[in-house]
Protein backbone atom coordinates (compact mmCIF):
# COMPACT_ATOMS: atom_id res chain seq x y z
CA UNK A 1 0.00 0.00 0.00
CA UNK A 2 2.02 3.13 -1.00
CA UNK A 3 -0.42 5.97 0.46
CA UNK A 4 -2.33 5.19 3.22
CA UNK A 5 -5.76 7.15 3.20
CA UNK A 6 -8.22 7.72 6.08
CA UNK A 7 -10.62 5.29 4.34
CA UNK A 8 -12.65 3.93 1.54
CA UNK A 9 -15.68 6.10 2.69
CA UNK A 10 -16.43 9.50 1.32
CA UNK A 11 -16.08 13.02 3.02
CA UNK A 12 -19.24 15.03 2.48
CA UNK A 13 -18.80 18.69 3.50
CA UNK A 14 -22.05 20.65 3.65
CA UNK A 15 -21.89 25.10 3.64
CA UNK A 16 -21.32 25.75 7.55
CA UNK A 17 -18.92 22.52 7.98
CA UNK A 18 -15.69 23.78 9.83
CA UNK A 19 -12.52 22.01 10.81
CA UNK A 20 -13.58 18.41 9.68
CA UNK A 21 -10.00 16.11 10.26
CA UNK A 22 -8.53 13.98 7.44
CA UNK A 23 -5.81 12.36 7.57
CA UNK A 24 -3.06 11.21 5.34
CA UNK A 25 -0.60 9.08 6.67
CA UNK A 26 3.11 8.77 4.79
CA UNK A 27 4.32 5.03 5.33
CA UNK A 28 8.03 4.71 4.82
CA UNK A 29 8.93 1.65 2.78
CA UNK A 30 10.15 -1.73 4.32
CA UNK A 31 13.14 -2.01 2.94
CA UNK A 32 15.83 0.11 0.78
CA UNK A 33 14.63 -2.12 -1.86
CA UNK A 34 10.86 -2.12 -1.73
CA UNK A 35 8.24 -0.22 -3.17
CA UNK A 36 5.72 -0.77 -0.81
CA UNK A 37 5.54 2.83 1.00
CA UNK A 38 5.17 6.33 0.27
CA UNK A 39 8.23 7.50 1.30
CA UNK A 40 12.08 5.63 0.82
CA UNK A 41 13.21 3.43 3.35
CA UNK A 42 14.41 4.94 7.00
CA UNK A 43 13.06 8.48 5.82
CA UNK A 44 10.78 10.82 7.88
CA UNK A 45 8.46 13.70 7.23
CA UNK A 46 10.11 16.65 8.15
CA UNK A 47 7.64 19.51 6.95
CA UNK A 48 4.64 20.05 4.74
CA UNK A 49 5.56 22.87 2.73
CA UNK A 50 2.16 23.26 0.70
CA UNK A 51 -1.61 21.29 0.48
CA UNK A 52 -3.76 22.29 -2.27
CA UNK A 53 -7.30 20.82 -3.02
CA UNK A 54 -8.46 20.43 -6.74
CA UNK A 55 -11.70 20.62 -8.53
CA UNK A 56 -12.12 17.12 -10.63
CA UNK A 57 -12.34 18.14 -14.01
CA UNK A 58 -11.17 21.22 -13.45
CA UNK A 59 -7.61 23.12 -13.77
CA UNK A 60 -8.74 25.03 -10.37
CA UNK A 61 -6.40 24.70 -7.41
CA UNK A 62 -7.46 25.91 -3.91
CA UNK A 63 -6.61 26.39 -0.44
CA UNK A 64 -10.31 27.56 0.34
CA UNK A 65 -11.52 24.33 2.15
CA UNK A 66 -8.37 23.79 4.45
CA UNK A 67 -8.68 25.84 7.01
CA UNK A 68 -5.20 24.17 8.33
CA UNK A 69 -2.84 21.41 8.31
CA UNK A 70 -0.73 19.57 10.66
CA UNK A 71 2.28 17.58 10.20
CA UNK A 72 2.71 15.07 13.15
CA UNK A 73 5.26 12.44 12.59
CA UNK A 74 4.15 10.87 8.74
CA UNK A 75 0.66 11.95 9.21
CA UNK A 76 -0.92 15.08 7.97
CA UNK A 77 -3.90 15.55 9.53
CA UNK A 78 -5.73 18.53 7.61
CA UNK A 79 -8.99 20.22 8.72
CA UNK A 80 -11.47 21.10 5.98
CA UNK A 81 -13.99 24.09 6.46
CA UNK A 82 -16.75 24.88 3.78
CA UNK A 83 -17.65 28.66 5.29
CA UNK A 84 -16.13 30.60 2.53
CA UNK A 85 -18.65 31.49 -0.16
CA UNK A 86 -15.84 30.86 -2.96
CA UNK A 87 -16.14 27.16 -3.05
CA UNK A 88 -17.61 25.53 -5.61
CA UNK A 89 -19.82 22.01 -5.22
CA UNK A 90 -18.67 19.24 -6.73
CA UNK A 91 -15.75 16.73 -5.87
CA UNK A 92 -12.47 17.36 -4.98
CA UNK A 93 -8.66 15.87 -4.65
CA UNK A 94 -5.28 16.86 -2.61
CA UNK A 95 -1.81 17.14 -3.68
CA UNK A 96 0.59 18.02 -0.60
CA UNK A 97 4.17 18.93 -0.96
CA UNK A 98 6.72 17.38 1.70
CA UNK A 99 9.78 17.11 2.75
CA UNK A 100 11.30 14.32 4.50
CA UNK A 101 14.70 13.37 6.17
CA UNK A 102 16.61 10.13 5.45
CA UNK A 103 19.15 8.99 7.71
CA UNK A 104 19.18 12.53 9.75
CA UNK A 105 20.35 14.94 7.29
CA UNK A 106 19.35 14.15 3.67
CA UNK A 107 16.53 16.09 2.88
CA UNK A 108 14.23 15.27 -0.02
CA UNK A 109 11.00 17.22 -1.63
CA UNK A 110 8.05 14.92 -2.55
CA UNK A 111 4.90 15.77 -4.21
CA UNK A 112 2.06 13.25 -3.44
CA UNK A 113 -1.35 13.62 -5.44
CA UNK A 114 -4.74 12.08 -3.72
CA UNK A 115 -6.54 11.71 -6.68
CA UNK A 116 -9.09 9.19 -5.48
CA UNK A 117 -11.54 12.00 -5.20
CA UNK A 118 -13.73 11.50 -2.34
CA UNK A 119 -14.31 15.02 -0.42
CA UNK A 120 -17.40 16.36 -1.79
CA UNK A 121 -18.86 19.28 -0.97
CA UNK A 122 -22.57 19.37 -1.50
CA UNK A 123 -26.06 21.23 -0.28
CA UNK A 124 -27.17 19.66 2.76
Amino acid sequence: MADDFQGSHYVQLQPGDSNVPYNFKFTACTASTANDGAIPYGATMHKLQRIRAHEVNSTHESTQPIASAVLSSNTVTAYLSWTTVGISRGMYHFTLKLTAVIGGSTVISLTRNYDFDRVVMRDK
